[in-house]
């Protein structure tokens, strides 16, 4: 089992509960075509935010917009 060694270098670093990715069509009144949603600890904290956030996710779908969803905060250690 492989560990990074120490590090007395420290980032502090805050993020934002929402980030949202979009990429546009310039040659069209910089229509969305894409969307990244980049998955936080406060979309899946509650029932409520998780329905909020897959309800965002849906009208994205619903409306011709390209969707990629991205889960990168997990405790999991595992694939």
């Amino acid at each position: 089992l492989y560990t990074p060694p120490e590090t007395d270098l420290q980032l502090p670093a805050s993020f934002p509960d929402e980030l949202v990715v979009e990429v546009r069509d310039r040659t069209d009144r910089w229509r969305v075509l894409g969307v990244v949603e980049v998955v936080s600890p406060g979309n899946k904290k509650e029932r409520a935010e998780r329905d909020q956030f897959v309800a965002k996710c849906m009208s994205y779908l619903q409306t011709g917009i390209g969707l990629v969803v991205m889960d990168i905060v997990t405790c999991h250690h595992r694939n």
